[in-house]
């Protein structure tokens, strides 16, 4: 059953409508947000307890239910309520302390969507002499893995269901054999791909809020999960369901516009956004979309129409020809807004080797050109024999539109990665991992800070044996990290390979930072060890 005009037109209006608000909400951010500042400063002493600690990123950040989590030198947790203004995060201690050390563990959101992570250490009267790890979780590797992959079918579904859509507007010829039911097959295969991406962009929303509230997969069902996920994104999914229930279930110009209503908010919530030029990226990156979805729902289309027209395979190869004129065109713009976008989103080439985003970029755009090569084949090798190539061509298209769903794979775990850009400019330019050894008895110890510099910063730390191998350990290394009178306190790692430890520190300003590291070799055995790093 087909929508009448009447609900069409109203449907594409509520979209319309839709997307206005998500263009409104869309103001670009500066960058992905950074702890730029605190009050009181990271190890200071206090005469009384301070009644709100104030914590200042370089951007506006969303809250995470039970993000900031205040506890004493114990690890009991001390009552407090989180408020935020402008660019700070106001944390209001209600329960008082007498005297000892206080970590105020934060996770927020910086307006990219990721999650950003830390810890302020400060003490009242006397220094605790030790102080237990923060309280804020992290995000299993495995959640991570999770959205990752459940940004493939979103992505793909929603790239096959817009495509088709177009290619039975503008690219399936009217002498098809009606018969043969082919366009009845190409609307089912849009619609079960609009089902697919649909079901998948609202699992991702859940998983989205268990990601960015570090609070695992037991808190799938906490409603108040659920508030993590910026409501722009939520408005995205919303537009994106309801315009391509719009595109699948109607048909001409009304479905082709659906459909490019279903790719508008896909653009406004990613990257580009938050990035600067966001209005030139949110439009290259809707080219970029538009590009995709013709390229992959057509392919597509073109296997349905090659396999259902065994009879009439002039008509089957007229299709072909007219989809080649078009995909000529797409193949320009995908490369054209690629390169714009890369070079925003990347920043340097030193940004394709360096970093995470940077390494998929690179294997995206080798699949993206491994699929040019099975097209310029299909378009100048296969197409002109005719007939007698149907068979191959067929094979041959099908593997193109393989290679492509590769890529759309690639791209969910991409948008998960900071991009190398998002660091922001006054940062970046000194933004260099540090590295530092130390002798750990019969072991050796090697410290990395990345990006190297005040904020937020990975550390690492490696152990290996006398010969250079990784050493297996019985616990994760204990690290403190302390600076010239200011004690950050003991950081939590988690292992990430055989001998390798990573966890997170916030540093609050420049200078000499020493790095003690502490092993467990037996039962009564764990030498430690200092590595002294300088941030500029």
């Amino acid at each position: 059953m087909h929508l009448t005009t009447r609900t069409a037109r109203a449907a594409l209006v509520l979209v319309a409508l839709l997307v206005s608000v998500l263009l409104a909400s869309a103001a670009p951010a500066a960058a992905h947000a950074e702890l730029v500042d605190t009050d009181p400063a990271q190890g200071a002493v206090l005469e009384r307890m301070p009644d709100v600690v104030t914590l200042t990123f370089s951007e506006t950040v969303l809250q995470v239910p039970g993000g900031v989590v205040v506890t004493d030198a114990a690890g009991n947790e001390l009552a407090s309520s989180v408020e935020t203004s402008g660019d700070d995060l106001l944390v209001r201690i209600e329960d008082r302390l007498e005297a000892g050390t206080v970590v105020v563990a934060f996770r927020v959101v910086s307006d990219d969507g990721h999650p950003v992570a830390g810890h302020l250490v400060f003490s009242v009267g006397t220094p605790s002499p030790k102080t237990a790890p923060p309280a804020t979780g992290s995000s299993p590797r495995s959640l991570t893995m999770a959205l990752s992959l459940s940004r493939w079918p979103a992505y793909a579904g929603l790239l096959v269901a817009v495509g088709l859509v177009w290619f039975l507007a503008l690219v399936v010829p009217p002498e098809i054999d009606a018969g043969a039911g082919v366009r009845e097959r190409l609307r089912t295969a849009a619609r079960s791909a609009a089902v697919v991406s649909v079901f998948a962009w609202l699992t991702g929303l859940l998983l989205d809020g268990a990601y960015l509230s570090g609070r695992g997969f037991g808190s799938l069902g906490d409603s108040t999960t659920f508030e993590a996920v910026p409501r722009r994104e939520v408005v995205a999914a919303l537009v994106l369901t309801l315009a391509l229930v719009a595109a699948v279930r109607t048909r001409g110009v009304v479905a082709a516009l659906a459909g490019l209503a279903a790719l508008v908010p896909v653009a406004l919530v990613g990257h580009s956004v938050a990035m600067p030029h966001a209005q030139l990226n949110v439009v290259v990156d809707g080219f970029h979309l538009v590009a995709a979805a013709t390229w992959l729902g057509g392919l597509v289309g073109l296997v349905t129409v090659l396999r259902g027209t065994s009879s009439r395979s002039d008509v089957a190869l007229l299709a072909v020809a007219r989809f080649s004129v078009a995909a000529a065109t797409v193949l320009v713009a995908l490369v054209a807004a690629g390169t714009v976008l890369a070079w925003q989103l990347v920043g340097s080439w030193g940004g394709l080797v360096d970093a995470a985003y940077g390494r998929l970029l690179l294997a995206k755009i080798v699949l993206v050109a491994l699929a040019v090569g099975v097209a310029a084949y299909n378009r100048y090798g296969l197409l002109p024999r005719g007939p007698a190539a149907r068979s191959l061509l067929t094979r041959a298209v099908g593997a193109e539109a393989a290679v492509l769903v590769v890529v759309v794979l690639v791209t969910g775990f991409l948008v998960q990665e900071v991009p190398p850009a998002g660091v922001s400019a006054s940062t970046a330019a000194r933004a260099e991992p540090l590295t530092g050894r130390a002798d750990l008895g019969g072991l050796q110890a090697t410290v990395t800070l990345d990006p190297g510099r005040t904020g937020t910063n990975t550390v690492t730390v490696e152990v290996d044996n006398s010969s250079g191998v990784p050493a297996e350990l019985f616990t994760p290394p204990e690290l403190r990290v302390l600076g010239e009178g200011a004690d950050v306190g003991d950081i939590p790692t988690d292992p990430t390979a055989l001998g390798v430890y990573q966890g997170t520190v916030v540093l609050p300003s420049a200078g000499r930072w020493r790095f003690q590291v502490s092993v467990r070799v037996d039962e009564d055995t764990i030498p430690t060890a200092t590595v002294e790093l300088v941030v500029p």
